[in-house]
């Protein structure tokens, strides 16, 4: 599942290290004021409904989806 620098399962603190996605998460974008309507509000929300089947489907279980883990970069969201 996992190779190189980006993971380690097996020491006394595992972690997975993700991409760096420059942008705000989705707390800070509504705190802020941004409000998603229309076509934005879809493709949030599929984005989020479909994203814990991908990460699943990889064989990591997440555990913690909420506002402050969902980073809205450039391609928003990821």
């Amino acid at each position: 599942m996992c190779a190189g620098p980006a993971c380690d399962l097996s020491g006394g603190r595992p972690y997975i290290a993700g991409e760096y996605v420059p942008g705000p998460s989705l707390r800070q974008a509504i705190d802020r004021g941004r409000r998603f309507a229309g076509d934005d509000q879809h493709r949030l929300a599929a984005a989020i409904a479909t994203a814990p089947t991908a990460v699943h489907e990889s064989g990591v279980v997440h555990r913690d989806l909420e506002p402050d883990n969902v980073l809205l970069g450039a391609d928003w969201p990821r």
